[in-house]
């Protein structure tokens, strides 16, 4: 059986395929800010403009604005962007938080922990 990380991992990587962002990693995967905005798109696309931000050339501006949309619908702001700048970011840190954005989309629609992985 896999760990709950890597199912969450499974749970991410499907989501931002749909989006054509490429998630496989639990460090490089989330530089950009782009997997977490996927996630929103999927559960809130009222809430995101995904294909800006995509053209946006500022990590750390994208990454600002999805910290506070997530924020704003009901996700903890665990990190800072500027965290997310480092050479290699630190991976507890980015699973903890991305736990966040699986617990709230869990709990609006009423899914079972397995439901989307």
């Amino acid at each position: 059986m896999a760990s709950k990380t890597a199912l969450l991992l499974s749970w991410c990587a499907k989501i931002a395929g749909e989006f054509g962002v490429e998630v496989k990693d639990w460090t490089y995967s989330w530089k950009s800010g782009l997997a977490w905005a996927t996630l929103i798109a999927k559960f809130h696309p009222e809430a995101i403009d995904l294909k800006t931000l995509q053209l946006q050339n500022s990590p750390l501006a994208t990454m600002n604005h999805v910290f506070q949309v997530a924020e704003s619908l009901g996700v903890s702001r665990l990190l800072d962007a500027e965290d997310m700048m480092m050479e290699k970011p630190e991976p507890l840190s980015i699973i903890t938080y991305t736990s966040l954005f699986y617990n709230a989309f869990n709990k609006v629609f009423g899914w079972t922990t397995d439901r989307y992985v």
